[in-house]
């Protein structure tokens, strides 16, 4: 729920002028979300200003010092508890565990040129500008000020400062997107997005990002040859690790996707599409290699292609895509590439690395999810 206000209030209402359309958003909201490991509820307030340039720029600045306040509480199942506990890794542990967050400065910068679609030239008729822009890229600083109000108090719940008796997170935080869209016509349309972010913890957050303001990949709306969530960290190996968590995130990503899209009828789109990208963590835990390395970060980019169709029914669109892996940097050389096949039994390849882990070429192939295997997707709009 949220209730925008004209003018940056308090600031009188003619601070901006109308042209700038400012506006003051105060808004709250809560999330409930079930999984099989976890229930997670989230309880949020914000105190937004808005403001345009002109056509083409639009800035969103948080109130200082209370941007955003942020409850977050888990309820991890018993084994998915018991399974942190065993790996005794910090990383997962905080990012799994309940927290306050309190935004001390938010920043938010969009520029699209899609507004300035028409653009006249004098004595001429108005023409489209030849390639749609747009570029989002927002700033988030956490935890500062709860850490400047507790920094006498002697009290420590795990190592960590408190509010009130709640862990609170402190952290940096940067996410850019960046999507170009060229129309040939009314029919045919190449899409690229191109998205890099990064989370910094420090202070009383030294292990790991939230698990709200972390990064995941995989999904209907980032790689599609894998399921949300799945993908990454960097070469991890998740598929020998019987002690690893269902869902994987980090403090890094980078990634994009390029789309091909034509019209079959009105209502009737279809798309041919190939995106790429990983996650990674600023710091080594027990997922052996999934540290960010600027050496090696390009060789460790996950690659899928596929197709897709879209119905359009003006107010919404129902779309499903269907993504094929292509290259999966965690696997042993040889089993990488799905092409592999051609030249060698990439399958074998691939259970053959599961031997020392489980005993036996049987127990590995039994154990081990089979490789490069298709994934559906389904959507409500476009994926960007």
């Amino acid at each position: 729920m949220k209730i925008e206000i004209p003018g940056l209030s308090p600031a009188p209402v003619w601070s901006l002028s109308k042209r700038q359309k400012p506006v003051t958003i105060i808004g709250s909201g809560l999330n409930f979300e079930k999984r099989d490991i976890f229930t997670r509820r989230v309880f949020q307030m914000n105190y937004t200003w808005r403001w345009k340039v002109d056509k083409t720029q639009v800035f969103t600045i948080g109130l200082p010092f209370a941007s955003t306040i942020k409850f977050v509480q888990f309820d991890n199942s018993d084994a998915f508890q018991a399974q942190i506990n065993d790996m005794s890794d910090l990383f997962l542990r905080n990012s799994y565990s309940n927290q306050l967050i309190w935004e001390d400065f938010k920043f938010q910068f969009e520029f699209s040129n899609i507004a300035k679609d028409f653009v006249a030239d004098e004595g001429h008729s108005s023409r489209r500008t030849s390639i749609d822009i747009n570029f989002t890229s927002s700033v988030s600083l956490a935890g500062n000020t709860l850490s400047f109000l507790t920094r006498n108090d002697d009290t420590l719940t795990g190592g960590q400062h408190t509010f009130y008796g709640n862990v609170f997170a402190e952290f940096l935080r940067n996410d850019n997107l960046l999507i170009l869209t060229k129309r040939f016509n009314s029919k045919l349309q190449l899409a690229g997005k191109l998205m890099a972010g990064f989370g910094l913890p420090y202070g009383n957050s030294t292990t790991s990002m939230p698990y709200d303001y972390s990064f995941f990949a995989g999904g209907a709306n980032d790689n599609r040859g894998w399921k949300a969530r799945l993908l990454g960290p960097g070469r991890y190996k998740s598929y020998l690790d019987s002690t690893g968590t269902a869902t994987q995130i980090g403090d890094i990503r980078i990634g994009g996707s390029v789309e091909f899209r034509f019209s079959m009828s009105q209502m009737l789109k279809s798309v041919l599409f190939a995106d790429f990208g990983n996650i990674w963590t600023y710091k080594e835990d027990s997922r052996i290699g999934g540290k960010f390395a600027w050496d090696s970060f390009l060789s460790q980019f996950c690659i899928a292609s596929g197709f897709g169709a879209r119905l359009d029914l003006d107010f919404f669109v129902l779309r499903v895509d269907i993504g094929f892996p292509i290259y999966n940097p965690s696997y042993q050389n040889g089993a990488k590439w799905v092409f592999n096949d051609l030249f060698s039994n990439y399958r074998e390849t691939y259970y053959q690395e599961g031997v020392a882990t489980y005993g036996s070429l049987e127990n590995a192939k039994a154990k081990m999810p089979k490789p490069f295997v298709p994934v559906l997707h389904f959507g409500i709009g476009y994926p960007f």
